[in-house]
């Protein structure tokens, strides 16, 4: 049996599409777990619905404690032998299980990651991690490679003995963190388990990329999802440097700079400029890896140099009136 976690928070415009999805698998052997973490709109009588049409569905009320605490409920209430997670406002493909377990079995590794397509700027991008079978911590070095990273978990089905420690625990997520919680995960997981993943370049999973989404908030300000996500990468460097890794340092270091940019361009956009100045400062400087995308190379460009003449141009006139 694979079993499959969803945890919902108002999504009751995507849940239905969600499920249907996960409904309509080739994979038929499932069982689907519906963590309502405390929905504020219909997205609760939504799934009570679904699970009176399919006896494979269980529903689990409670009150708001966050996606982690929401995908740890999840873990603790699965029973199968294969694990797997979904977003609620996203698409799975209808062969995406039968084509993970199947490569699970096939080549006798603990996990298997697929491609996925992000809707950005009007048009499908697929991010596909190099394919083939990575150990440990090449599994996340392979992750953390493409412009577009693959450190979800909503796309990569797990055997349970591969994220069970010896305790017979489940490995659980960093309740936290409001992002970045499954990046971290994944990271315990390798460190306490040493997993082996199959890569594998069809696009099952389809992200939808929401305005109101913990990590698509650009429009307000200075939030503690944008602060975790600082912190994850961080404490993900500071794990990297300890075990002596340079590599997977180097890797997480490079999204701490992006964090930090990200925030200074939000910054920038709100005009507010005590914040961009802090934020700037700290990155200023520093550059950026070589991306694979054109467009996004050159984006990057034209926003390093808004940036520099904002930040000059204040720090002038932060030297004129003290002058």
């Amino acid at each position: 049996m694979l079993s499959i976690i969803v945890p919902v928070y108002n999504v009751e415009k995507y849940i239905g599409e969600c499920l249907d999805s996960i409904i309509d698998q080739r994979y038929q052997n499932i069982e689907i777990i519906l963590i309502d973490d405390g929905s504020q709109d219909a997205s609760g009588g939504i799934c009570d619905d679904y699970a009176l049409r399919d006896e494979r569905i269980k529903v689990i009320h409670k009150k708001n404690a966050g996606v982690s605490n929401a995908r740890n409920d999840g873990l603790k209430f699965a029973t199968g032998e294969y694990i797997t997670f979904v977003d609620p406002d996203d698409v799975v493909h209808r062969d995406i299980y039968t084509r993970l377990v199947e490569a699970l079995e096939d080549n006798c590794v603990d996990a298997c990651c697929c491609a996925y397509r992000n809707w950005i700027e009007g048009k499908y991008i697929t991010s596909t991690p190099n394919e083939g079978t990575y150990e440990g911590l090449d599994v996340m070095k392979n992750l953390m490679q493409e412009d577009y990273y693959t450190t979800v978990i909503w796309n990569k089905v797990f055997r349970r003995e591969s994220i069970t420690e010896s305790n017979g625990e489940i490995v659980l997520f960093d309740s936290r963190f409001t992002v970045g919680e499954d990046e971290k995960w994944l990271f315990d997981v390798i460190l306490k388990k040493n997993i082996d993943m199959l890569f594998i370049s069809n696009p099952l999973y389809d992200w939808r990329k929401r305005e109101n989404s913990a990590i698509n908030q650009n429009s307000q300000g200075i939030t503690r999802q944008k602060l975790d996500g600082i912190k994850i990468q961080e404490d993900l460097a500071v794990k990297a440097h300890e075990i002596g890794n340079v590599q997977l340092e180097a890797l997480f270091l490079q999204k701490l700079y992006e964090a930090k940019e990200q925030i200074a361009k939000n910054c920038y956009q709100r005009k507010d400029n005590d914040s961009f100045v802090k934020y700037y400062a700290q990155i200023r400087g520093q550059r950026s890896k070589k991306r694979k995308n054109v467009n996004r190379k050159m984006k990057d460009a034209v926003w390093r140099l808004m940036m520099e003449l904002r930040y000059r141009k204040l720090i002038i006139k932060h030297a004129c009136s003290k002058g």
